[in-house]
């Protein structure tokens, strides 16, 4: 592979994981303040989106690996199971009837949202 092939793998790698670290590191803190007031609505929905972004990487990772790319053909093969990935994942973030008062849960699930719908568009220029 020339270094042009590998610098440009590394800043998709980057822009790929962007939103997905963020998808995780929001829904983490969404579990912590949900354990801490017994928000159990709220808790059981940010492990569902934590555990969702979890798999989004795993599929991320699959699609670029090496190996992957030479023996399967690559993002190809995998994007219309990262956009099922993401789909599902924009509909466990609905607010939840009954929270829609509090606040850091509707900032938290708005950051989400944003980094999944950042994650969309560049899973579909690729």
């Amino acid at each position: 592979m020339n270094p042009m092939n590998t610098e440009a793998m590394r800043t998709l790698r980057h822009e790929l994981r962007t939103p997905i670290n963020h998808i995780v590191g929001y829904s983490e803190l969404m579990l912590d303040e949900a354990r801490e007031t017994r928000a159990d609505v709220v808790a059981e929905q940010a492990g569902q989106i934590r555990t969702q972004g979890r798999a989004l990487a795993d599929l991320l990772e699959l699609a670029l690996s090496a190996e992957h790319n030479v023996h399967a053909g690559g993002l190809g093969q995998v994007r219309p199971r990262l956009r099922s990935a993401i789909e599902t994942a924009l509909m466990t973030c609905e607010p939840k009837p009954g929270i829609l008062n509090n606040r850091s849960y509707l900032e938290d699930l708005g950051r989400i949202k944003q980094a999944l719908i950042r994650l969309s568009r560049l899973v579909d220029t690729l």
